[in-house]
């Protein structure tokens, strides 16, 4: 039976596989091939892996680097406590929670380019709505150009980022809350567990599969980090915003080093490819779900 229903179905997936791996695949072996290679006068030369040794030299992929790291550190934790906290708020059935779920899902569709050029007008010194809120309350003191100092710019950055992903991540905890044993929680209310032993000994554990499925997601989004900072600093005051994305995009189409931006997306594909891998498998080491 099983075997008929796989026939039938197979066809329907033949073509979508296909285009996959023309498109995906092929991408993926054409950059790893163009690493190795120098463009001059429209023409590729094999250099070997110069543009490797070139990327520990360069000290704006270092920078980049140290960005994206801590763009990504602060966004996976963020995903890991906020939007849970507020899933379990919302799990109490509080009245308005159809209000507050739409407030947070509405960003969500927001494309992360419209998102970031809507931030950055927010963000402006002169006519953004955040300073002329500070200052209407007082604390004229704390505006500043928020984009423009390299001290806060890569922070409000990774606000607009998490702002947008948050109702996203909070619907998957609260499908995963609803999703629960009631009866098991009711049983351990019965026996005495407090809200804390039940969070922390039976929820959260129970839920474990739905954090690896955040955390992976939140960590590979963040690490190819592009759109947001390309739309609003374009990496800069200075570095201070660059991320491996921009760097890649600048290296590509501004410097018109083809074969560098390939060496530096292959680099970033396989520490994430690996860092994923690595702690996917040590999380489910031994673990039957």
């Amino acid at each position: 039976m099983q075997r008929t229903r796989l026939i039938k179905v197979l066809p329907f997936l033949l073509l979508p596989l296909l285009v996959y791996v023309a498109i995906e695949v092929f991408t993926i072996v054409d950059m790893f091939h163009l690493s190795f290679q120098e463009w001059k006068s429209g023409v590729f030369h094999y250099i070997g892996l110069s543009w490797y040794k070139e990327i520990f030299q360069d000290r704006y992929v270092r920078i980049a680097t140290l960005n994206t790291v801590k763009w990504t550190s602060i966004s996976v934790v963020w995903a890991i406590i906020v939007p849970f906290g507020i899933a379990l708020l919302l799990n109490q059935g509080l009245k308005g929670e159809n209000f507050f779920k739409a407030v947070f899902i509405i960003p969500q569709g927001i494309a992360y380019t419209a998102a970031g050029l809507m931030w950055a007008t927010i963000y402006s010194p002169d006519v953004g709505i955040l300073n002329i809120t500070l200052k209407k309350l007082g604390l004229g003191n704390f505006a500043r150009p928020w984009l423009g100092d390299p001290n806060v710019a890569i922070y409000c950055l990774i606000f607009v980022k998490i702002w947008i992903r948050t109702g996203f991540y909070m619907m998957v905890y609260l499908t995963g809350l609803q999703a629960l044993p009631k009866e098991v929680l009711d049983a351990a209310r019965v026996d005495g567990a407090n809200a804390w032993h039940r969070l922390f000994h039976m929820i959260i554990p129970m839920m474990k599969m739905i954090f690896v499925i955040v955390i992976t997601l939140d960590f590979i989004e963040s690490f190819k980090t592009f759109d947001i900072v390309f739309a609003t600093t374009r990496g800069g005051p200075g570095a201070s915003t660059e991320v491996l994305g921009t760097r890649i995009y600048k290296a590509a189409f501004q410097h018109w080093e083809l074969g560098y931006s390939c060496a530096i997306a292959t680099v970033l594909f396989l520490t994430t490819m690996v860092i994923t891998a690595v702690y996917l498998h040590i999380l489910m080491k031994g673990k039957k779900y």
